[in-house]
Parts: C-alpha cells; structure tokens; sequence
C-alpha cells in the first residue's frame, strides 16, 4: 500500500496502533483523525501527509516527524490535547498554518535547523510550552499566540520575519 485515501479511518476510536506499510508514502486529509492511538510514528517512507490527518486524536502523547516529510501540513495535529512532545528531524522544512493549535498539553518542541517557516498559529494556545529554541527565517503571524506558559524564545541567527501577533498573549 502506497496510499491511504482521505478519511480513511477517520473516528475510528478502537484504534490503537498505525501499523503503515513498508512502503506508504502518502496518506490523506483527515485519514486518522479523532483515533485513540499514544504515539505515532511516522515512517520515513511517508513524504505526503493530508491536511487534518491527525486532528484531534485525543490520546496521542508523542510524535516523530521524520526528515522525509518536508512539509506539516496545516491542522495536522490541531487539538490533540495530551501531545507532550514534538520531535522534528532534520530535513523538515515547513510547519503549517495550526498544525499544533490547541495541543495545550506541549511542553517539548525539538526544532531542527533546517525549518525555514513556522505558519500562522502554528503553535496556538500551546499554553504548556515554557522553552523554545528556533532557527527559522519566518515565524508567521500568531505562530505562538496565546502561549501563555513561555517564558524563554531564542531565535538562533535571529529571523527575516516575525509576523503581527506572533507572540502575543505570552504573558511569562
């Protein structure tokens, strides 16, 4: 299987484990959005995700984004209440607009060096997130609006662009 369609398995709530194929490089809008499963790991072979695949799949803890997948698309993971922990690898490129929106639970965010935008509420209302270490050229309006637990941004080799209300309602 190369492909899983749109909403494939969208609400499927009994489902617990993703196993993908060897070979899937491609799944689609909302294919895995609203399921149960704890930690998702994306396989290098996958370089095309969906909008919305993973939305609101309220008992993912951790997640893996592998360097093959250049582009997190928009809401990928938008309201996944108990994410704790992001991993980039290097090789991702593009964060998309509320890809981790309202994933209040976050405290860890590894960025790699090669992210070159971070999109427009991005990291919305991520209020668990103290610390974030960035190297990224444009940081898109309210990327991290309503952050209201960060208290540390270092943006290393500083930005090109730090869009309006980027960081607004970080009170810390």
């Amino acid at each position: 299987i190369e492909k899983i369609g749109d909403y494939a398995f969208q609400h499927c709530k009994s489902l617990r484990v993703v196993p993908f194929p060897d070979d899937i490089e491609e799944i689609g809008d909302y294919c895995f959005a609203g399921c149960n499963f704890n930690y998702l790991y994306i396989p290098e072979t996958l370089t095309v995700v969906g909008e919305r695949a993973f939305t609101e799949c309220d008992s993912l803890t951790e997640v893996y984004i592998p360097s093959t997948l250049k582009f997190v698309p928009a809401g990928l993971f938008q309201d996944c209440d108990l994410i704790t922990k992001v991993e980039f690898q290097s090789g991702v490129k593009k964060i998309g607009e509320g890809a981790f929106s309202g994933c209040f639970s976050i405290n860890e965010v590894i960025f790699p060096d090669t992210i070159s935008e971070i999109g427009s509420s991005a990291f919305k209302d991520c209020t668990s997130l103290e610390s974030i270490e960035i190297d990224a050229i444009s940081i898109k309006g309210g990327a991290f609006q309503g952050c209201a637990g960060l208290k540390n941004v270092t943006i290393i080799n500083g930005a090109e662009e730090i869009g309006d209300y980027a960081f607004s309602f970080c009170k810390k």
